[in-house]
């Protein structure tokens, strides 16, 4: 080998074993880093216990309106079981203690409809304006005339008549425009009131005091209630919130203000009733809209002082032509699910309450024979305004509702709400 060539092959294999050094050196370093950064990460301190987890919630100073919703039900013991997000009071458990009550809660059970007819319709129709002008003409051919065909038939005309005569509501540039009243009027409002309209159930909209509340001396705003008449007196069966679009603040917010005014409702249905919690299960229904979507959820009070509420189903208005079959048909399965809970609601309230035995009146009914126990309803009077949330066009708007909550929430004895005693399993 020449020297020439020696030399070059030399400089070859000393410039590879600094490449390679280089990486190893690289790699190293990376390794390092991801070793500290490790070590930087706060550890999550996770409950075994739901009683524990209460507590910690509850003595925190909440920074935004999400963790305002966090210490307003864990004061009330309330745990939201659809919230998944990191840092969610339910991520915080530990997992079995997670997974035994997830899988240990049944949700409410709706009986099968028979509206194959509707569904085969829906589907096949075209998108065209032809095609909803002959599929609205079909559905008023519908022979089939119980409560669900005809609740649903009226909610799917009223759907394709929106997009058939009123196509311009669908566009960008009108739907940026729209206040929380017009999805109420044009939308989702109409929709409630067909479902109910063959029901002794009433909707109540726009900035109504749930009796629920007035009676503990918190006075809050609703979008919605639900109301039944009964003996010349109105009850309240659910409740709802609406807002013109989707943001974090708005969202827990309203949720807040929803699932505190459905603790109540179901704790004042609970004792006047007498209900059986072991053997039947009461749900209150709340509405959550936010623009063109649904949120339909429940409360329910699972065992001794333990609440928990949970997302039922999802739904939406159809605003898109691509959307109109199977979001119409959603919605209106939806709408039924919610006048169903409804009304079992009316029966389970209307029985009165248990007359006394001999061993309530010299008082040696144990605790679990009572059934279970409630726990009090506990508002968190907070300046909403200080808290660190983006505000949005929307918060804007609901600024006035905001000052109203603060202003009028009589907030007594809020010292040792959380000293209550329960069984959480």
């Amino acid at each position: 080998m020449s020297t020439d060539k020696l030399n070059k092959t030399i400089m070859k294999n000393a410039r590879n074993r600094v490449f390679l050094y280089a990486e190893a050196q690289e790699k190293a370093i990376n390794e390092q880093r991801k070793a500290l950064k490790k070590n930087k990460e706060p550890k999550v301190k996770r409950f075994e216990d739901v009683e524990g987890l209460f507590y910690s919630i509850s003595h925190t100073k909440p920074r935004n309106s999400k963790t305002l919703y966090y210490k307003t039900l864990s004061r009330n013991h309330i745990l939201d079981i659809s919230d998944t997000t990191p840092g969610s009071p339910l991520m915080l458990l530990t997992n079995n203690v997670r997974t035994n009550i997830i899988e240990s809660f049944k949700g409410p059970e709706f009986d099968k409809r028979e509206l194959q007819n509707l569904v085969k319709l829906v589907k096949n129709m075209k998108t065209s304006n032809r095609g909803l002008k002959t599929a609205l003409n079909q559905l008023k051919t519908i022979a089939k005339k119980d409560r669900d065909t005809t609740t649903s038939t009226s909610v799917l005309k009223f759907i394709l008549k929106k997009h058939l005569e009123e196509a311009h509501l669908f566009e960008s540039p009108l739907i940026n425009s729209f206040s929380e009243c017009d999805y109420m009027v044009k939308f989702w409002g109409p929709l409630v009131e067909k479902a109910f309209k063959n029901t002794s159930i009433i909707p109540h909209w726009d900035d109504t005091l749930p009796g629920s509340l007035l009676t503990l001396g918190i006075k809050m705003k609703m979008d919605l209630r639900l109301i039944a008449i009964d003996k010349n007196q109105c009850e309240d069966h659910g409740y709802g919130e609406v807002a013109k679009q989707c943001s974090v603040p708005k969202y827990f917010k309203d949720k807040r203000k929803a699932v505190i005014a459905c603790k109540a409702l179901l704790n004042s249905i609970i004792t006047s009733n007498a209900i059986d919690q072991e053997k039947e299960n009461v749900f209150i229904p709340y509405l959550i809209v936010m623009g063109f979507e649904m949120h339909l959820c429940v409360i329910h009070l699972k065992s001794n002082n333990f609440y928990i509420t949970q997302e039922v189903k999802k739904i939406a208005f159809p605003s898109r032509l691509a959307d109109l079959g199977e979001e119409s048909i959603e919605l209106a399965d939806g709408l039924l699910d919610l006048v169903a809970m409804c009304e079992a609601i009316k029966k389970q309230a209307c029985r009165g309450k248990k007359r006394k035995s001999m061993d309530d009146c010299i008082g040696s009914t144990t605790v679990k024979q009572r059934g279970y126990g409630t726990s009090k309803t506990v508002w968190d009077n907070v300046d909403e305004h200080e808290l660190e949330d983006e505000v949005s066009d929307d918060d804007v708007d609901d600024a006035d509702d905001d000052d109203l909550d603060d202003d009028e929430v009589n907030d007594e004895n809020d010292e040792g709400d959380n000293d209550d005693e329960g069984n959480y399993a």
